[in-house]
């Protein structure tokens, strides 16, 4: 219905669904498909969301400071806090061509779409969380004034819980997608490890985004405490995206100095990328503020970041560093009768 919004299939409010598995639906046109939103931060433990195939309608755009059109972004899936939930092989279809009008800048009418969004709760109320072998289809090419689609959108900020965000795919099937004009963001990254607890991006794919893997952004800031552990980025497949991953630091506060004492930023977004396959992107890895080890991924050829056939890495900042030394390089060898 283009005159309302959050139009729900299932919505989980207010309650304990301690244990609920919802699977094997089949949900088309509905502004939110399966939404949970959090009382007491606890109430979703051992939620389990799999193999639901998910069909979303084309956002209306709309400003909410102006109560015009359809303010909010459409959600396939959103979750809120428990230990333990898993969102497993669910295939989820985006069209993509949402018509904003950011005409005005005074009342931009903005459109999105996000695959998968959660409430934000930090500390360890995310720990156990799967989200694997999930497909995300985008089917459409951006508008004119495009929409901003989400993929992935981790966003617990969730700093001592383990996280697995492993085996999903985000595709562009439609041939007039332009990953420099689409605003298409695949993963997009909250949470970081702690001493004890590992925050993991392993083996996904992404194809055809603005960005594939991105530290949170877009009008929202990136500051994880300068004390937290690095998110571990292993064996994704990053190819055709207008930049592959972007991990920057936002707010980044003045050192503290106390005389000839430096004690560094108080904030600081963390990671290491290894085994990856980034190849064809306008940009391969870029570091704005943020600490990045990115050593031993495949960059597109043998010669290795910023070189004429493979990808670029790019630092910019006074903070943080970006190492992608040494890299994998493609050999052949015989294998004897």
């Amino acid at each position: 219905v283009p005159t309302l919004d959050f139009e729900t299939f299932l919505g989980m409010w207010d309650g304990n669904y301690f244990g609920w598995t919802v699977e094997n639906l089949y949900i088309r046109g509905f502004d939110w498909s399966i939404t949970m939103f959090f009382t007491t931060g606890s109430d979703f433990h051992g939620v389990s969301i799999r193999n639901n195939l998910i069909m979303m309608p084309a956002d209306e755009p709309g400003n909410y400071g102006a109560d015009i059109g359809e303010p909010w972004q459409n959600v396939a899936i959103h979750m809120a806090g428990g230990h333990d939930q898993t969102v497993e092989g669910n295939e989820i279809i985006i069209p993509g061509d949402a018509l904003a009008d950011t005409t005005d800048p005074e009342v931009p009418l903005k459109a999105a779409s996000v695959a998968l969004q959660s409430n934000t709760h930090g500390g360890d109320r995310y720990d156990g969380l799967r989200i694997v072998d999930n497909t995300i289809r985008i089917t459409g090419a951006q508008s004119a004034d495009p929409e901003w689609v989400y993929g992935i959108w981790e966003n617990g900020h969730a700093h001592t819980s383990d996280i697995e965000v492993s085996g999903n795919s985000f595709v562009n099937e439609n041939p007039a997608n332009d990953p420099a004009l689409n605003l298409q963001r695949a993963l997009r990254v909250t949470s970081h490890s702690s001493e004890e607890t590992t925050v993991i991006y392993a083996d996904n794919v992404v194809d055809g985004a603005n960005i594939g893997i991105h530290w949170l952004g877009d009008t929202y800031t990136s500051k994880p405490p300068a004390s937290v552990l690095p998110v571990v980025v292993v064996g994704n497949t990053l190819l055709g995206n207008d930049t592959a991953v972007w991990v920057h630091t936002d707010d980044l506060e003045p050192p503290d100095k106390a005389g000839a004492k430096f004690t560094g930023p108080s904030y600081m977004s963390k990671a290491v990328l290894i085994y990856n396959r980034i190849a064809g992107n306008a940009v391969g890895v870029r570091s704005d503020d943020a600490e990045v080890k990115a050593k031993d991924n495949w960059w597109g050829c043998n010669e290795g970041p910023n070189t004429v056939d493979c990808d670029s890495a790019e630092y910019n900042g006074s903070y943080g560093f970006l190492d992608t030394d040494t890299w994998i390089e493609l050999g052949l060898s015989a294998v004897p009768d």
